[in-house]
């Protein structure tokens, strides 16, 4: 089989199944490798010597700086790197991490005092701060991927650092998606024109004590997901390029679902879950309850000003619709206003205000554009008296949820 590129660049994200990956290029790529690669934290690595020296370069290794690198070398090749879903992925850091706490690590005291710390952590305390001050953690766990991608170490992630991700690793030739381990490998591996298949070497595995996305508890799912909630974007716009074009390859698997099948999401899973959310005339338990698939909603008592309700960001991409079905809990109950606004970003791709009485109930029904990634929600129930009793004012969102199609 005739090989389609001169030289390989992998950028092995940590926790990606890199390791194997890079065994399995090296088993199979003829030439001058250098593996194992690291950037110096003061920029000693001569990136662009190293890519002119050797056929095959592979290590933890930023994106943007191989990018850079080889415009400097004046050089090119065939760009590959590695992902992980992102809850999954600072799962896989923090065992990583614990089942290697106390070993002596020559001189990388960051890594030894986080090592250390994890020791004496939950995974709920980790994920929620404890461990925040310490020197290195927001590089492997606040977005770490995005962080390694734009070689950021310093500063929050922003959905601005998202967008220049993702335009980095457009540029790339090929993902290895964790998630979708064999068919990335097979598709790479035929790209490149080399032999070798699906057939990975299993390397650098740790115990994980059977925790994954699945089994975590809402508190640590959404310690997780507000630690990785830029990660998330990034994830879901690249897998989803990436696996479009593994399905349009010769022998690929069946074509994924496409950005705009994505699952429909719960009103009241978005409130549960969103621990940056702002609450004005109320609280959780009293003036908002959450059920299965509904909202309950409550006024001021008095009608006095208005419940007020924002959501933190949220992941919605390819969502671009919302229904409802409005009813008050009460026969007693005096009319209320309900105005709800889905924003991206600053920009508002729908919304609506209606007015709900005791005799009638109101269906909901918003269509809109595509969400590209992430969204927040705002909701505003105003009792609008008089009429019976406010204590009874209180109005159910049934099967409230966003979808697709």
């Amino acid at each position: 089989m005739k090989m389609h590129a001169s030289r390989l660049v992998f950028c092995h994200v940590p926790k990606t199944a890199g390791s194997s990956i890079t065994r399995l290029l090296r088993d199979n790529w003829p030439g001058p490798h250098a593996l194992d690669v690291y950037e110096e934290e003061g920029g000693q690595t001569d990136l662009a010597a190293a890519l002119r020296d050797c056929a095959m370069l592979a290590g933890h290794l930023s994106q943007t700086s191989v990018l850079e690198a080889m415009r400097r070398a004046g050089v090119d090749g065939f760009k590959l790197t590695s992902l992980r879903n992102p809850v999954d992925h600072v799962l896989s850091q923090y065992y990583h991490i614990q089942a290697y706490a106390g070993a002596a690590l020559a001189g990388d005291l960051r890594m030894q005092a986080l090592k250390d710390a994890a020791a004496g952590m939950s995974l709920l305390e980790w994920m929620t701060g404890r461990a925040r001050g310490l020197d290195g953690y927001d590089v492997l766990f606040d977005n770490p991927q995005i962080r390694m991608i734009l070689n950021k170490k310093e500063g929050p992630v922003t959905l601005a650092d998202a967008r220049a991700a993702i335009a980095v690793m457009r540029r790339f030739d090929g993902v290895i998606l964790f998630e979708r381990l064999g068919e990335s490998v097979a598709a790479v591996m035929g790209m490149l024109g080399l032999q070798g298949g699906g057939r990975l070497p299993r390397l650098m595995t740790n115990p994980a004590k059977g925790q994954s996305v699945v089994t975590l508890t809402r508190p640590e799912l959404q310690a997780a997901m507000a630690l990785t909630r830029y990660d998330a974007v990034l994830y879901d716009v690249i897998g989803a390029e990436w696996c479009a074009r593994m399905a349009a390859m010769e022998g690929a698997a069946e074509p994924v679902a496409p950005v705009e099948q994505a699952a429909p999401v719960l009103l009241a899973d978005v409130l549960r879950t969103s621990n940056a959310q702002r609450i004005e005339g109320g609280t959780v338990g009293d003036m908002i309850q959450m059920h299965e698939d509904s909202l309950f909603l409550h006024p001021p008592h008095g009608r006095e000003g208005a419940l007020r309700i924002a959501s933190a960001d949220f992941l919605a991409q390819g969502q671009e619709r919302f229904s409802s079905e409005l009813t008050m809990e009460h026969p007693a109950a005096p009319d209320v206003e309900l105005s709800m606004t889905i924003r991206e970003g600053e920009r508002i791709v729908a919304g609506f205000t209606t007015r709900v009485s005791r005799v009638i109930s109101v269906p909901v029904e918003l269509r809109f554009a595509p969400i590209m990634g992430r969204c927040f929600v705002d909701l505003e129930l105003r009792s609008l008296g008089p009429g019976g009793s406010n204590d009874y004012a209180g109005l159910m969102m049934r099967k409230a949820v966003f979808g697709a199609g």
